[in-house]
């Protein structure tokens, strides 16, 4: 499997448990390639049986694919608790630093990190699959769905800007919120007696817990 192959299979991952499917335009946009590009190498994942695609359809990984995503997304993650625990990077940079390092992490590094660290979540929250690539569950609860207080639990889609945006109100796993008001674009929360509002996008791809 080539690097860029592990780049879909982790981004499909993702989409998927972020917004429930993933689509070609969702890819291409991540990417920044034409959608036509995306489609010629979905149509390769599927011929190796790490995907079902069907144009037009959402995309689904096969199970030997989500065990090839869960092996991209454990190296991925270890390269953002390396970059942030130990070297120092702030909370939304490390996702985007760890795309660069990730793909050289091997199997002993890996274990070395996790031996070092001791970290069971990545910065962004999100559980770290293990050594056999078991992974701990999500809440499926997003922060769009929450009427009261709730705690933060992770951010299940690594954006750039969303995590620039979530730093630059202080928003980080284990923080805890009441939601005061929702619209069509925006979410209302208190944190700490001061109020924030937050995109509906944004919103979706934040899981919480403890929702009352």
């Amino acid at each position: 499997m080539n690097l860029r192959e592990e780049d879909y299979l982790r981004y499909i991952y993702e989409l998927s448990l972020a917004y429930g499917a993933t689509h070609t335009s969702q890819l291409a946009k991540i990417l920044n390639i034409a959608q036509s590009s995306v489609v010629d190498a979905l149509d390769h994942l599927n011929k190796k049986h790490y995907i079902v695609y069907e144009k037009r359809f959402q995309i689904i990984l096969t199970d030997e694919g989500r065990k090839e995503a869960l092996k991209s997304i454990r190296k991925h993650e270890l390269a953002e608790v390396l970059l942030m625990n130990v070297l120092g990077l702030s909370w939304d940079e490390c996702d985007d630093e760890s795309m660069l390092m990730e793909h050289g992490i091997t199997d002993k590094i890996a274990i070395a990190i996790e031996r070092i660290t001791g970290a069971k979540r990545c910065p962004h929250g999100n559980p770290i699959p293990d050594k056999n690539l078991v992974i701990g569950k999500i809440p499926d609860t997003s922060l769009l769905d929450v009427t009261g207080s709730c705690i933060i639990f992770s951010v299940v889609y690594e954006d750039k800007h969303i995590l620039q945006f979530l730093n630059s109100v202080s928003i980080f796993p284990d923080t805890s919120l009441i939601v005061t008001g929702k619209s069509d674009n925006h979410l209302v929360v208190d944190k700490d007696n001061v109020e924030i509002t937050i995109p509906i996008e944004i919103a979706k791809v934040i899981r919480v817990t403890q929702s009352i």
